[in-house]
């Protein structure tokens, strides 16, 4: 169990995700890719997911995907997990159509 302390650093990491969230994930994604990082934005909950990439088909490779801060599978606040599943979506689809037109693997796919 987690003690106060833990806690609330948790809520504290959420307060620097909700910042972030708040900014416009196709504006974000576009100046990772200016930036030339390709990296996949994952949200960590029972397990990390890759909204917008993830499929029953597919897995990403964990090497290209960052982990969101302040998301988890015990949030403070439920609401900002599922916006930071949808920034997170949004932010992914310009990311993966990069990576698609650069034809950069990023996921293995069963046929």
């Amino acid at each position: 169990m987690l003690g106060p302390l833990a806690a609330l650093a948790d809520c504290e990491a959420e307060n620097q995700l909700r910042e972030l969230v708040a900014k416009e994930a196709t504006t974000m994604a576009n100046a990772a890719l200016l930036a030339n990082d390709l990296k996949l934005l994952g949200v960590a909950g029972y397990s990390v997911t890759v909204p917008g990439v993830d499929s029953p088909k597919c897995r990403v490779h964990r090497s290209v995907v960052r982990v969101l801060d302040g998301t988890s599978d015990t949030p403070c606040d439920v609401m900002l997990q599922r916006t930071a599943r949808e920034y997170a979506h949004a932010y992914n689809v310009v990311i993966k159509a990069h990576l698609d037109a650069k034809h950069i693997e990023y996921a293995t796919c069963a046929p």
